[in-house]
């Protein structure tokens, strides 16, 4: 059974076209209920760059209201209707209680001339809040099908257990599937004497066309995720699955470098659970 409830984050950054594009047609495709969230542009400004003008111009939010209008054509046209939710705080927590009711939530990749209004630790941020799946969309993305081929990077941790769990509606759709392993890397990716084979096994018992690809780190200037992307280039996949790592000090989201460089770097769309 796919996602019942797909949550899409909307703004007015240009990459929200293509983030939404992607939300109506894996809403359409499982036949699932279309929620936008949108955040009040006032309040999603950092306080320091507040002026009497931008409250003054920001108070209705009038960008808010064309974005609602705007989307919601779109949405009717693709035979969709769309619920329209909007908050007025953006941080990981709010949006996360949204989230919750959601079965896969879809936010864009940080763009960076976008600080004011997002930290480029917020797609991964959001996904250790919610214990829902994310699907972080680049902010160059070019619209195209989504989970024909996947990559699932794999290290036999509960986080990226998850993340399989979660994919498996994508994994049994897909066309082709690669369980890469990085054999010699270290940290929370080492894998045991048999990398990659019972995961394998469980997905092709679920129908899953998979295969296992191995990396022994001989490229040791390359980081764990840019060797992730790379082979992620290689293989062609329009998705990559992957657990987020993290943890959690003083009321604090501390994102672990992987799962950072991963966000902030993918040209391609990165499902992530925790």
């Amino acid at each position: 059974m796919g996602p019942k409830t797909v949550l899409v984050h909307v703004d007015d950054a240009a990459s929200c076209e293509a983030r939404f594009e992607v939300a109506l047609q894996l809403s359409s495709s499982y036949g699932a209920h279309l929620v936008g969230l949108y955040v009040h542009r006032l309040y999603a400004l950092e306080w320091n760059a507040l002026t009497i003008e931008n409250v003054v111009s920001r108070e209705n939010d009038e960008e808010g209201i064309r974005l609602r209008e705007v989307l919601q054509e779109r949405s009717l046209k693709a035979g969709m209707n769309l619920e329209w939710r909007s908050i007025k705080v953006k941080d990981e927590l709010e949006m996360g209680l949204h989230a919750r009711y959601a079965d896969l939530m879809i936010v864009g990749q940080p763009e960076p001339s976008a600080h004011l209004y997002t930290s480029p630790d917020f797609p991964a941020a959001l996904t250790l809040a919610v214990a829902r799946p994310v699907l972080v969309i680049p902010h160059n993305y070019k619209i195209a099908p989504i989970g024909v081929n996947i990559l699932i990077a794999w290290n036999r941790s509960r986080e990226a257990t998850r993340a399989v769990a979660d994919a498996l509606v994508l994994l049994k759709r897909a066309q082709k599937v690669t369980v890469l392993v990085l054999g010699r890397a270290e940290g929370p990716l080492v894998a045991g004497d048999e990398p990659g084979a019972d995961i394998a096994l469980n997905l092709a018992r679920h129908g899953v066309n998979v295969e296992v690809r191995y990396d022994e780190a001989e490229e040791e200037d390359k980081t764990v995720g840019e060797r992730i992307l790379a082979h992620a280039f290689q293989v062609g996949a329009d998705l990559i699955v992957m657990g987020a790592y993290g943890h959690w000090r003083i009321r604090e989201f501390l994102v672990g470098g992987v799962t950072r460089s991963l966000v902030r770097q993918s040209r391609v769309p990165v499902l992530m659970s925790h």
